[in-house]
């Protein structure tokens, strides 16, 4: 359960293009401000898109009714997906424009982004997974959250050769 809800949580996080960042970084006690020093404006853009959203998904899980849980899970997607659609031009240009040192040097980054470490957090909170082991209907509601960001099928930085999805 627990690989089903990591999976999820991270296409989640990075379905919505392959700017993806190792598992290597595990759960932290990390504030979840925009503190890293972005080398792009694109970069900050979707730093500050998916600080939202993770502090949407943030609030869902804290909410004890999973029926209000799950419609919280599906309005933050319902809000992140267009967001990510109308970036699309200018997170794939950004991506073509960088050459192997910057990608590299972004997946360094992307490893310790506090979004990142806060929906870690949240994925290997116990009680959580046994929520969603416990409710089919929260299950789906983090399966299709996680298939609406990956259809989006936006054009990145792929992963370094070793590098988890």
């Amino acid at each position: 359960m627990k690989k089903l809800l990591y999976i999820c949580a991270i296409s989640v996080l990075t379905g919505y293009c392959t700017l993806q960042a190792s598992a290597a970084t595990g759960p932290s006690a990390a504030p979840t401000e925009i503190n890293a020093v972005a080398s792009h404006p694109t970069e900050t853009k979707v730093d500050q898109l998916m600080e939202g959203y993770i502090n949407k998904l943030q609030a869902a899980f804290a909410e004890q009714d999973d029926v209000k849980t799950i419609a919280m899970i599906q309005a933050a997607v319902d809000e992140l997906v267009p967001k990510l659609e109308e970036m699309r031009p200018e997170i794939e240009s950004w991506a073509r424009s960088m050459s192997e040192q910057d990608k590299q040097a972004y997946r360094e980054r992307a490893r310790s982004k506090p979004y990142v470490k806060t929906m870690l957090e949240l994925v290997y909170n116990p009680d959580f997974a046994r929520r969603m082991e416990s409710n089919p209907a929260l299950q789906q509601a983090m399966q299709d959250a996680s298939a609406r960001t990956q259809a989006l099928n936006i054009k990145g930085v792929e992963p370094a050769e070793g590098d988890s999805k």
